[in-house]
């Protein structure tokens, strides 16, 4: 298989069931994947962050090398939809000690700038409130930001997850 064939199956988008069952059985075709979703010169190319997402949900083992890969890219993509799934995806692992200072920075501008997208920002928030549960100093300073987040930008999704990680935080 080559990157024209991943491009080509994920243009037709109808096949991509089939296609995450071949990934999966032939993991050495990942990193072609990868290669795609990281290429921001075609905006159909979201699609292969959206299918990296869904094989992190249905086989998280088979993702979690590429972390590394994907923090790397979250400052290089304009793309918005390929952000969501990007921070979606590394959200749902732990975070290293060495993107730790990197993910608080990109999350809190990600989180706190209105002109992101919603799932964009929730899934921001969710990965900072684990970065507070790393580093609990942080705690009552990331209370006060979502608080302020709710009372500016009162959405429902990040009324609903802020909530919930709030009161996470405050235990």
């Amino acid at each position: 298989m080559e990157t024209e064939d991943i491009i080509d199956v994920i243009r037709r988008w109808e096949n991509l069931d089939l296609f995450k069952q071949h990934l999966i059985h032939h993991p050495d075709q990942l990193q072609l994947l990868f290669r795609v979703a990281f290429d921001d010169s075609n905006p159909v190319y979201w699609r292969a962050a959206y299918l990296i997402d869904q094989l992190s949900e249905q086989n998280p083992a088979l993702i979690r090398p590429y972390v590394p890969q994907l923090v790397k890219a979250l400052s290089a993509t304009s793309n918005t939809s390929k952000l969501r799934h990007y921070l979606k995806v590394v959200s749902q692992y732990p975070i290293s000690e060495d993107s730790i200072d990197f993910l608080f920075g990109f999350c809190l501008d990600v989180f706190t700038k209105p002109s992101y997208p919603v799932a964009v920002r929730v899934h921001a928030m969710k990965i900072l409130y684990h970065i507070a549960e790393m580093e609990p100093g942080l705690k009552p300073e990331l209370i006060q930001i979502i608080e302020y987040e709710l009372t500016l930008h009162p959405t429902a999704g990040l009324k609903s997850r802020g909530r919930h990680l709030l009161a996470k935080l405050r235990r």
